[in-house]
Formats: structure tokens, C-alpha cells, sequence
């Protein structure tokens, strides 16, 4: 009886192990194998779609599926991607396409009336219009690497919109469904910075989300952040990378050799580089030159004393300042004399290409890339108001007296000739120039 007892337990006791040990070889042993599959994913590199990479962590509980589509979702800090210079966050996955918004705020600019008429529109895509398709012209060889990207214009009342109304272009604004689905709190989209959202209400309010992080209405008169949104093509090929911020995901060759500390890296809208023993960003590039803004500010100064409209002959003005005094600090052999818009700001970012100047030093001006990358700065751009300019706060443009006394963040041109030392070009590394 006892012995029999003792078989029945040990038998019990034998099935038991076997469970658990297959259990745990399951669980143990599929995480083993998901986690050797990404550390040893550099093996596949160049043979790889991104798109695989990413499906292949849609288990993770920051994604959230949706049909056969998968989007990123709450804090999440392994959905970057770093292309044309500039660092992306993943949305998610469409139709096999990947979704990506800018991860800087690009410009600022007014949401004026329909947004296919809209300055945002213009400035993001080309249209018959001349100075149109800034934002889609600073990309690098977008027919090889983007498709149309697709944008939800339905009217938002606080409620879950349909997205019945689809407008397909180039490039896209981020919108708030895209924003709701990412999570309100915790959202990898928060950036305590005041953009635009593509919809509007029902009573043509335009959506924006301010510097608390907070979704609300306002008039299209208001300047604030524009988030761009683009779609890379399903066959966009995976270069390294893992997502995150200081090792995001690679898509050219380039890039893959650059992040590889390989010095082949190319300067590009979004680069950072030191001149003149201080880090700059790229903003512009002409056919001889490279325009770029300072990182930093120079300190604070007033306007003028006398205008909110630019004049050399103002000896008392900041501009005069920076085109003598703070000129002569400078690395002159490779500085550039370089045209600045200066026309008034009266409805749309076009106005200030009615007249143009020649200048060694100006400002950043309204519709430039990178103007809220530091706040409380000068713009060049006057308002068009007697005794207003444009400033920069949190991811707006705000009218101000030119006798207050802001940041300065000067801008130059450095002639092309320039060669890359070192660096990989962003902030953490920027390139290194000199001589060829």
C-alpha cells in the first residue's frame, strides 16, 4: 500500500518536472532565440528589410496592432529612424509602408484657411507656386525612398474620427488621430512645444497641442510648430541600428558607414558642424555655399533702438552689430556674403521674398528650418506691425517690442569647398570641416 503510494507521488512528481521544464525551455528558450535574433541582426545588414525588423517586435507591448497595420504607442524611446540628417519616430506600419514623423519641430508657420491651400502645405510640398516644397526638396532622393504619404482631414469634436477624408501627397502633417492612437499620456509625440495638428473642428478651429502637453483650438492667426509627416516604402532596406536615439535605425549605406565612424558622411540640411571653434546647424544649401545658424545664442541684444525694419545704416541695430563687430571674430576664409529675405510678414511665409538683402551675418527668418531648436531668439522677420519683430517661444512665433532685448542665434554662409575631418554630424558629433 505505502509502496504504491510512493509510485503514485513519484509519478506525479516525474509529470509535474516534465511540465515545467518544458515550460520553461519554451519560454526561456523563445526568448533566447528572440533576443540572439537581435543582437546578431547586424549579420543581415543590407539584406534586411526595415519593415521585417520592426513586424518582428510587434509582440511588444508598446505596439498595438490593428488589422494587418501596427503602430508604436506610449513613452516609447526605440522607434527612431535617421534619415536626410534628421532623426524620426516611427508611428507605425500601414499597408506595409512605415509612417514616420520628423522629431524636430521644422518651422513655424500660421495654418491659414483649407490645408491644401495652407502656407503649412506649400512650405512642406511642391507646388506651381516658386518657393513651395521646401520641406520635400531638403530630403535626399526621396522618389528612392518615400511613397505618398497618406493624411487624415476629418473634422475632430472630441470624438473617435473615421478618416473618410484622405488627402495623398508627398508629405504629410501629423494629425491627431495619429496622436490619440499614440496615447495621450506618456506619448513619445509630447515634445512641451506648441504644433499644429492637420484637422480642424467642426467650426473650422484649428487643432494644436500646447507647451503643457495639452490638445486644444485656436485661430489660424497663431504661428506654431510643424511636424511633417512621410511614408518610406515597403522595400526600404534595413542598414543597423536598433531604434533608439544613439543607435537608431539606418536605411543608406551611407549613413550605416558614417554612424560606423568612417568619415563618409556628406553635409545636408540638419548636420551639425563646428566653424570658427562653435557648433552650427544647417539650414540651407545654395549652389556655392552652406547656410548655417549657431547652436548657441551670442547673448542678448535689443533690434534696434529705432525700427523693427532692417537697416545697415542703423549703428545701433543688431544688425550692424553682427556685420562689423561680431563680423570681425570670424573665420573669414571660408565665409560667404549671402542673400536674406527681408520682406515684412503680412499673411504667408512667401511675403518675405519681396526683397532680398546681401549680408555676411543675418538671423533666422520665418519658413527657415530649426527655429525652435532655442528659445526667446531674434528672427529677422518683422511682423509687419509698427514696433513688433518675431521671436521664438516654445515652438512659436511671437510678436515682440525690436527695443526688448532677446537671443541672438546668428546665420552664415561657409563656402561648399569645405571637407569633413571627423564627426558623424550630429549634435553629440558634429562634423569637423577644413581644408581639403
Amino acid at each position: 500500500m505505502v509502496s504504491n503510494k510512493k509510485k503514485l507521488f513519484a509519478n506525479i512528481f516525474i509529470v509535474v518536472s516534465i511540465l515545467f521544464l518544458t515550460t520553461m525551455v519554451l519560454v526561456y528558450g523563445g526568448r533566447f532565440i528572440y533576443y540572439y535574433k537581435n543582437s546578431h541582426i547586424k549579420e543581415e545588414v543590407g539584406e534586411t528589410l526595415l519593415v521585417d525588423v520592426i513586424n518582428s517586435l510587434s509582440y511588444n507591448g508598446s505596439m498595438v496592432k490593428e488589422g494587418n497595420n501596427v503602430y508604436y504607442s506610449g513613452n516609447i524611446m526605440s522607434n527612431y529612424v535617421y534619415y536626410s540628417n534628421r532623426y524620426y519616430r516611427i508611428i507605425g506600419v500601414e499597408d506595409g509602408n512605415i509612417v514616420l514623423v520628423d522629431d524636430n519641430i521644422s518651422t513655424i508657420l500660421p495654418y491659414d484657411g483649407e490645408y491644401k491651400t495652407s502656407d503649412i502645405y506649400k512650405w512642406l510640398n511642391p507646388t506651381e507656386e516658386e518657393n513651395t516644397g521646401i520641406y520635400y526638396n531638403s530630403l535626399i532622393e526621396p522618389e528612392k525612398y518615400l511613397t505618398t504619404t497618406k493624411t487624415c482631414l476629418d473634422n475632430y469634436d472630441g470624438v473617435e474620427v473615421s478618416c473618410e477624408n484622405i488627402t495623398e501627397d508627398k508629405v504629410g502633417l501629423l494629425s491627431i488621430n495619429q496622436y490619440l492612437r499614440s496615447n495621450i499620456k506618456g506619448n513619445y509625440l509630447n515634445q512641451s512645444s506648441y504644433y499644429w495638428f492637420v484637422n480642424k473642428d467642426s467650426e473650422e478651429h484649428n487643432w494644436h497641442i500646447d507647451s503643457t502637453n495639452e490638445v486644444k483650438i485656436t485661430n489660424s492667426e497663431s504661428l506654431y510648430g510643424i511636424r511633417p509627416v512621410i511614408t518610406l516604402k515597403s522595400d526600404v532596406i534595413y542598414y543597423g541600428g536598433t531604434g533608439t536615439m544613439f543607435e537608431p535605425y539606418l536605411i543608406t549605406k551611407e549613413d550605416y558607414e558614417k554612424f560606423g565612424e568612417e568619415n563618409t558622411g556628406s553635409i545636408g540640411i540638419g548636420s551639425y558642424l563646428t566653424f570658427n571653434d562653435t557648433n552650427w546647424k544647417v539650414i540651407d544649401i545654395t549652389d556655392e555655399s552652406y547656410k548655417i545658424v549657431s547652436v548657441e545664442s551670442i547673448g542678448q541684444y535689443s533690434f534696434s533702438e529705432t525700427s523693427n525694419k532692417l537697416k545697415l545704416t542703423d549703428k545701433k541695430s543688431l544688425i550692424y552689430y553682427l556685420n562689423n563687430e561680431y563680423l570681425e571674430t570670424l573665420d573669414k576664409t571660408k565665409l560667404k556674403e549671402g542673400k536674406f529675405n527681408i520682406g515684412s510678414y503680412d499673411t504667408s511665409y512667401v511675403d518675405k521674398y519681396e526683397e532680398e538683402l546681401d549680408l555676411y551675418v543675418g538671423l533666422l527668418e520665418i519658413g527657415d528650418f530649426y527655429p525652435n531648436d532655442l528659445d526667446n531668439t531674434y528672427t529677422l522677420t518683422n511682423t509687419g506691425r509698427k514696433g513688433t519683430i518675431f521671436k521664438v517661444i516654445g515652438g512659436r512665433l511671437y510678436s515682440d517690442s525690436y527695443t526688448n532685448e532677446n537671443e541672438v542665434r546668428p546665420v552664415i554662409f561657409i563656402d561648399k569647398s569645405i571637407v569633413i575631418k571627423s564627426g558623424i554630424g550630429t549634435l553629440d558629433s558634429p562634423y569637423e570641416v577644413g581644408e581639403a
